[in-house]
Protein backbone atom coordinates (compact mmCIF):
# COMPACT_ATOMS: atom_id res chain seq x y z
CA UNK A 1 0.00 0.00 0.00
CA UNK A 2 1.28 3.45 -0.92
CA UNK A 3 0.80 6.52 1.25
CA UNK A 4 1.21 9.98 -0.24
CA UNK A 5 2.82 13.04 1.32
CA UNK A 6 1.95 16.41 -0.23
CA UNK A 7 4.74 18.98 0.08
CA UNK A 8 5.06 22.65 -0.88
CA UNK A 9 8.51 22.12 -2.37
CA UNK A 10 10.30 24.75 -0.27
CA UNK A 11 14.00 24.54 0.65
CA UNK A 12 13.31 22.49 3.79
CA UNK A 13 11.19 19.99 1.83
CA UNK A 14 13.85 19.56 -0.86
CA UNK A 15 16.68 19.30 1.67
CA UNK A 16 14.85 16.64 3.70
CA UNK A 17 14.13 14.61 0.56
CA UNK A 18 17.77 14.82 -0.59
CA UNK A 19 18.72 13.38 2.80
CA UNK A 20 16.08 10.60 2.60
CA UNK A 21 14.25 12.15 5.54
CA UNK A 22 10.72 13.22 6.42
CA UNK A 23 9.73 15.77 9.05
CA UNK A 24 7.16 14.88 11.71
CA UNK A 25 5.42 17.83 13.40
CA UNK A 26 3.97 18.28 16.84
CA UNK A 27 0.19 18.71 16.89
CA UNK A 28 0.41 22.42 17.64
CA UNK A 29 2.06 22.93 14.23
CA UNK A 30 -0.73 21.28 12.23
CA UNK A 31 -3.08 23.28 9.99
CA UNK A 32 -6.31 22.24 11.74
CA UNK A 33 -6.62 24.06 15.11
CA UNK A 34 -9.05 21.43 16.41
CA UNK A 35 -7.31 18.38 14.95
CA UNK A 36 -7.35 16.94 18.46
CA UNK A 37 -11.06 17.53 19.07
CA UNK A 38 -11.02 17.43 22.87
CA UNK A 39 -13.75 19.36 24.64
CA UNK A 40 -14.92 19.75 28.23
CA UNK A 41 -18.46 19.28 29.53
CA UNK A 42 -18.13 19.48 33.28
CA UNK A 43 -19.80 21.67 35.88
CA UNK A 44 -16.81 23.04 37.69
CA UNK A 45 -16.49 26.78 38.15
CA UNK A 46 -12.90 26.35 39.29
CA UNK A 47 -11.78 25.35 35.79
CA UNK A 48 -11.43 28.37 33.50
CA UNK A 49 -11.35 28.45 29.70
CA UNK A 50 -7.72 29.57 29.92
CA UNK A 51 -6.82 26.49 32.00
CA UNK A 52 -8.56 24.21 29.52
CA UNK A 53 -6.78 25.83 26.56
CA UNK A 54 -3.41 25.64 28.29
CA UNK A 55 -3.86 21.97 29.14
CA UNK A 56 -4.82 21.03 25.60
CA UNK A 57 -2.01 23.15 24.14
CA UNK A 58 0.51 21.40 26.42
CA UNK A 59 -0.88 18.06 25.28
CA UNK A 60 -0.52 19.06 21.61
CA UNK A 61 3.11 20.06 22.15
CA UNK A 62 3.94 16.61 23.50
CA UNK A 63 2.41 14.60 20.65
CA UNK A 64 3.56 14.39 17.05
CA UNK A 65 1.70 13.42 13.90
CA UNK A 66 2.98 12.13 10.55
CA UNK A 67 0.07 12.45 8.13
CA UNK A 68 -0.34 10.96 4.66
CA UNK A 69 -3.11 10.67 2.11
CA UNK A 70 -4.42 7.65 0.24
CA UNK A 71 -5.18 9.97 -2.71
CA UNK A 72 -2.34 11.10 -5.01
CA UNK A 73 -4.65 12.82 -7.49
CA UNK A 74 -6.87 14.93 -5.25
CA UNK A 75 -7.17 18.34 -6.91
CA UNK A 76 -7.87 20.30 -3.73
CA UNK A 77 -4.85 18.77 -2.05
CA UNK A 78 -2.67 19.75 -4.98
CA UNK A 79 -4.20 23.24 -4.83
CA UNK A 80 -3.79 23.59 -1.07
CA UNK A 81 -0.58 21.78 -0.14
CA UNK A 82 1.76 22.09 -3.13
CA UNK A 83 2.11 25.85 -3.29
CA UNK A 84 0.04 26.35 -6.39
CA UNK A 85 1.20 23.17 -8.14
CA UNK A 86 4.87 24.08 -7.77
CA UNK A 87 5.46 21.42 -5.10
CA UNK A 88 5.52 17.65 -5.06
CA UNK A 89 3.86 14.50 -3.77
CA UNK A 90 6.01 11.75 -2.31
CA UNK A 91 4.72 8.18 -2.60
CA UNK A 92 5.94 5.89 0.18
CA UNK A 93 5.46 2.19 0.63
CA UNK A 94 3.78 1.77 4.03
CA UNK A 95 6.17 -1.06 4.90
CA UNK A 96 9.15 1.23 4.24
CA UNK A 97 7.69 3.80 6.66
CA UNK A 98 7.25 1.16 9.35
CA UNK A 99 10.79 -0.12 8.81
CA UNK A 100 12.21 3.40 9.16
CA UNK A 101 10.27 3.91 12.39
CA UNK A 102 11.44 0.56 13.74
CA UNK A 103 15.06 1.67 13.28
CA UNK A 104 14.30 4.62 15.56
CA UNK A 105 12.77 2.30 18.16
CA UNK A 106 9.95 4.80 18.48
CA UNK A 107 6.53 3.88 19.85
CA UNK A 108 3.58 4.97 17.75
CA UNK A 109 -0.07 4.47 16.95
CA UNK A 110 -1.31 4.33 13.39
CA UNK A 111 -4.63 4.28 11.61
CA UNK A 112 -6.98 5.68 9.00
CA UNK A 113 -8.75 8.91 9.92
CA UNK A 114 -12.54 8.87 10.22
CA UNK A 115 -14.34 12.05 9.17
CA UNK A 116 -17.27 11.76 11.53
CA UNK A 117 -16.62 14.82 13.66
CA UNK A 118 -16.48 12.79 16.86
CA UNK A 119 -14.33 14.27 19.59
CA UNK A 120 -13.35 13.23 23.07
CA UNK A 121 -15.60 14.61 25.81
CA UNK A 122 -14.05 15.27 29.20
CA UNK A 123 -16.53 15.13 32.05
CA UNK A 124 -14.05 14.74 34.90
CA UNK A 125 -11.83 17.79 35.23
CA UNK A 126 -9.26 15.73 37.14
CA UNK A 127 -8.08 14.66 33.70
CA UNK A 128 -7.07 18.26 33.06
CA UNK A 129 -4.84 18.32 36.11
CA UNK A 130 -3.28 14.96 35.21
CA UNK A 131 -2.03 15.85 31.74
CA UNK A 132 -5.17 14.59 30.00
CA UNK A 133 -4.61 11.13 31.36
CA UNK A 134 -6.79 8.28 30.20
CA UNK A 135 -7.47 9.58 26.69
CA UNK A 136 -8.15 6.62 24.37
CA UNK A 137 -6.00 6.00 21.28
CA UNK A 138 -9.08 6.47 19.14
CA UNK A 139 -9.09 10.25 19.74
CA UNK A 140 -6.18 10.76 17.35
CA UNK A 141 -8.08 9.40 14.35
CA UNK A 142 -11.23 11.53 14.10
CA UNK A 143 -11.70 14.79 12.19
CA UNK A 144 -14.63 16.81 10.89
CA UNK A 145 -15.90 16.08 7.39
CA UNK A 146 -14.44 19.40 6.18
CA UNK A 147 -11.21 17.46 5.70
CA UNK A 148 -12.58 14.26 4.18
CA UNK A 149 -10.94 14.83 0.79
CA UNK A 150 -7.58 14.31 2.47
CA UNK A 151 -8.40 10.60 2.88
CA UNK A 152 -5.79 10.56 5.59
CA UNK A 153 -3.72 7.82 7.21
CA UNK A 154 -1.58 8.90 10.13
CA UNK A 155 1.09 7.84 12.58
CA UNK A 156 1.00 9.40 16.07
CA UNK A 157 3.91 9.67 18.51
CA UNK A 158 4.42 10.88 22.05
CA UNK A 159 7.23 13.41 22.34
CA UNK A 160 10.13 12.05 24.39
CA UNK A 161 12.96 14.55 24.80
CA UNK A 162 15.22 11.81 26.18
CA UNK A 163 15.39 10.28 22.70
CA UNK A 164 18.23 11.68 20.53
CA UNK A 165 16.02 12.17 17.48
CA UNK A 166 13.75 14.58 19.37
CA UNK A 167 16.24 17.41 18.97
CA UNK A 168 13.57 20.05 18.23
CA UNK A 169 10.51 21.01 20.31
CA UNK A 170 8.52 21.18 17.04
CA UNK A 171 9.02 17.58 15.93
CA UNK A 172 11.64 15.21 14.55
CA UNK A 173 13.07 13.71 11.36
CA UNK A 174 12.53 10.14 10.23
CA UNK A 175 15.68 9.16 8.33
CA UNK A 176 16.44 6.43 5.82
CA UNK A 177 13.12 6.88 4.05
CA UNK A 178 13.22 6.82 0.25
CA UNK A 179 9.99 7.32 -1.73
CA UNK A 180 8.81 4.60 -4.09
CA UNK A 181 8.04 7.28 -6.70
CA UNK A 182 7.50 11.04 -6.87
CA UNK A 183 5.02 13.40 -8.55
CA UNK A 184 5.89 17.04 -9.25
CA UNK A 185 3.49 19.82 -10.15
CA UNK A 186 3.65 21.40 -13.57
CA UNK A 187 4.61 24.78 -12.05
CA UNK A 188 7.69 23.52 -10.22
CA UNK A 189 10.66 25.72 -11.09
CA UNK A 190 13.39 24.41 -13.35
CA UNK A 191 16.04 24.27 -10.62
CA UNK A 192 13.96 22.12 -8.31
CA UNK A 193 12.79 19.92 -11.17
CA UNK A 194 16.40 19.20 -12.11
CA UNK A 195 17.12 18.32 -8.48
CA UNK A 196 14.18 15.92 -8.54
CA UNK A 197 15.43 14.29 -11.74
CA UNK A 198 18.94 13.89 -10.32
CA UNK A 199 17.61 12.42 -7.08
CA UNK A 200 15.31 9.95 -8.84
CA UNK A 201 18.05 8.76 -11.18
CA UNK A 202 20.35 8.28 -8.20
CA UNK A 203 17.72 6.32 -6.26
CA UNK A 204 16.41 4.55 -9.38
CA UNK A 205 12.81 5.59 -8.83
CA UNK A 206 10.18 7.04 -11.15
CA UNK A 207 9.45 10.73 -11.43
CA UNK A 208 6.16 11.96 -12.89
CA UNK A 209 4.86 15.40 -13.71
CA UNK A 210 1.18 16.24 -13.24
CA UNK A 211 -0.32 18.69 -15.77
CA UNK A 212 -3.92 19.81 -16.28
CA UNK A 213 -5.35 18.31 -19.45
CA UNK A 214 -6.57 21.08 -21.74
CA UNK A 215 -8.54 18.78 -24.04
CA UNK A 216 -11.38 18.10 -21.61
CA UNK A 217 -14.05 20.50 -20.40
CA UNK A 218 -14.80 19.24 -16.87
CA UNK A 219 -11.69 20.85 -15.34
CA UNK A 220 -10.68 17.73 -13.42
CA UNK A 221 -8.69 15.81 -16.02
CA UNK A 222 -4.92 15.74 -15.73
CA UNK A 223 -2.04 14.31 -17.68
CA UNK A 224 0.70 12.28 -15.98
CA UNK A 225 3.98 12.43 -17.85
CA UNK A 226 7.07 10.40 -17.01
CA UNK A 227 10.20 12.50 -16.50
CA UNK A 228 12.46 9.74 -15.16
CA UNK A 229 11.79 6.04 -15.52
CA UNK A 230 12.92 3.49 -12.99
CA UNK A 231 15.84 2.46 -15.18
CA UNK A 232 17.08 6.03 -14.81
CA UNK A 233 17.75 6.58 -18.51
CA UNK A 234 14.62 8.50 -19.47
CA UNK A 235 13.89 12.17 -19.80
CA UNK A 236 11.07 14.20 -21.32
CA UNK A 237 7.97 12.27 -22.34
CA UNK A 238 8.30 8.51 -22.02
CA UNK A 239 4.56 8.17 -21.93
CA UNK A 240 1.59 10.32 -21.07
CA UNK A 241 -1.74 9.15 -19.70
CA UNK A 242 -4.90 11.10 -18.92
CA UNK A 243 -6.96 10.51 -15.77
CA UNK A 244 -9.46 12.44 -13.67
CA UNK A 245 -8.86 14.01 -10.31
CA UNK A 246 -11.12 13.57 -7.32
Amino acid sequence: MYLYKYKAGNDNDISALMNDSLWVSTYDCLNDPIDLHIYVEAENDEITDEQIDRCIEDFEKTHCCMAFSHAPYAKRLWDYYTNGWSGLVLAYDKKAIEEALSRLSVTYREGKVKYDGEGYRITDTKQLTNGLSGIPDDVYFHKTDDWKEEDEYRFVFEYDESKPYFYSPKGFLVSGLVPHHIFVGYKMNKENKEKMKEYCRKKNICLYQINPDRKTKNGKAFRKTTLVSKSGDADNDVYSSVSEMK
